[in-house]
């Protein structure tokens, strides 16, 4: 199943280039949506800033939601493992973010979204689990599909127009000076 989703080679760059020199990008943080957190008005601020900034793309550094449900952070039989949201309860509250963000701004700039440990963790969950077959990551990939936003992999690098963006652990020393290329952006 993990072979099906990720490409041969996952640190084969995505290339979203314009033809003008000067891009202007907003990126969005780390957001961790989660069914947990009923108030989602910060997403409906983020949409109307986009609204109003006019970017030409806008990047979401991964973490878009927490994904709780496949989590290995608490041990089986655990209060906290027992709290965990299931992953229907997890991907519906995506789907509400993805929703209000396009209900705002239906016609916005490109978007684009960098998967961060916490998508990764749906492929970790499938790999670890065989016997799921409904395609956690399959379903991730299709709203944000149905939302117009187009993925990348976790440790996959987006270049726009020679700047990259990432969302790995696995870069830390040239995260480092990305951090600074972001940050001049």
């Amino acid at each position: 199943m993990l072979e099906e989703l990720k490409p041969k080679d996952i640190y084969s760059p995505v290339y979203h280039d314009f033809p003008q020199e000067t891009v202007h990008v907003i990126v969005i943080g780390d957001h961790h949506d989660s069914p947990l957190i009923k108030d989602k008005s910060r997403i409906t601020w983020i949409a109307r800033y986009v609204a109003e900034k006019k970017p030409d793309l806008v990047v979401q550094i991964g973490d878009i939601a927490d994904f709780d449900s496949v989590s290995t952070h608490a041990a089986p039989g655990t209060t906290e493992y027992a709290k965990r949201p299931s992953i229907s309860a997890d991907l519906e509250s995506l789907e509400e973010t993805l929703y209000l963000y396009n209900k705002v701004l239906p016609k916005g700039p490109p978007k684009r979204l960098t998967a961060g440990n916490h998508e990764d963790r749906m492929l970790r969950f499938e790999n670890n689990n065989p016997e799921v077959n409904d395609g956690v990551y399959r379903q991730f990939q299709q709203l944000c599909t149905r939302y117009r936003w187009n993925t990348s992999f976790y440790g996959q690098w987006l270049f726009v127009n020679q700047v990259g963006f990432i969302r790995s652990e696995e870069h830390t020393s040239e995260l480092q000076s990305l951090d600074y290329l972001v940050c001049r952006l």
